[in-house]
Formats: structure tokens, sequence, C-alpha cells
């Protein structure tokens, strides 16, 4: 039978009831690894994922999978999201400690990191409309086939460039 002790008057709920998770929880924030080890994981584990990304997406020849595509996305949302938190501990590092001078530093890190996060998730996964290198007519296109503008090829154009009916 599990204890649910009250602390008389306090209204705090005894480590009892929890079966200990308060006491190890306290016990691991010993062992916890630093802000800067965990940069340093989160670093290696990008470069893999480049790595991968490259032989799957960037360089591949084969036809691109949608689950490929979705997988990519979700990482690099996630990475983006890891490399925002860890901006959120230094804010937090900042407030509390005096400045490290290594702070800075990682700070313009992670800040370029986010940057080509963003640049390569949008360069992937950003809106055909958006995309800087799509050529003006390709764009246009896209549009008029999404408008039902669509031209049959096997039709010649009329002098003014637009197909006509026979």
């Amino acid at each position: 039978m599990t204890s649910t002790t009250i602390i008389p008057d306090s209204g705090i709920r005894s480590p009892l009831q929890y079966g200990g998770r308060i006491a190890r929880a306290w016990e691991a924030k010993k062992d916890e690894p630093s802000l800067e080890e965990l940069i340093e994981v989160w670093r290696a584990d990008l470069i893999e994922l480049k790595k991968t990304a490259a032989v799957r997406l960037y360089d591949s020849t084969n036809e691109l999978l949608l689950g490929e595509l979705w997988m990519h996305r979700g990482l690099m949302a996630q990475y983006i999201v890891d490399a925002q938190a860890f901006l959120l501990k230094f804010a937090a590092h900042l407030v509390e400690s005096p400045v490290d001078a290594k702070l800075p530093t990682f700070i313009e890190e992670i800040e370029r990191d986010i940057v080509e996060l963003v640049d390569t998730l949008h360069r992937w996964h950003g809106s055909p409309e958006s995309q800087r290198d799509f050529p003006d007519e390709l764009l246009e296109s896209m549009e008029e086939a999404a408008n039902g503008v669509l031209v049959d090829f096997n039709e010649a154009p009329d002098a003014a460039g637009s197909p006509h009916s026979h």
C-alpha cells in the first residue's frame, strides 16, 4: 500500500506519494550535462542529419518519397526548436549568472545555426511562390494551373502566343 501523507498545515504532498520520483529528479539534476555539452551533442547530431539528408535527399538521384520529405521537414523543425530552446536557456543563464566570456560566441553560433536551418527548411518545404530560385515563367505556369488554366501542348499557339482550337 502506498502512502499519501500530507505534511500537516502545508498542503504539500509527501515524496512518498510519488514513489521517490522527486528525490530521484533532484539527484539527477547533479548529473545533468552542461549547456555546452548539450550543444556539442546537438551539433554532432546536426552534422549527421546533414550527411543523411545529403544522401537521401539533396544529392540523391532517386525519386523523392513523401515520407522522406516529411521526415526532413520534421527534423529541420525540431532542430530549430532545439536551437531556440538553447537561446532561451542562455537568456535564463544571463539573468542568473555573470556573463561568461564564451557565451556571446555560443549565441552567435546558435543564431547562425537557426538561420541555416530555417533557410534549408524554406528551400525544401516553402511554398513555390516564395522560392527565390524558381524562374518567373515556372511560377506563372504554376499559378495558371492552380487557377484551372491548362494548356494543351499539342496545339500550336496563335500569333499572340495563346493556344487556339481547331
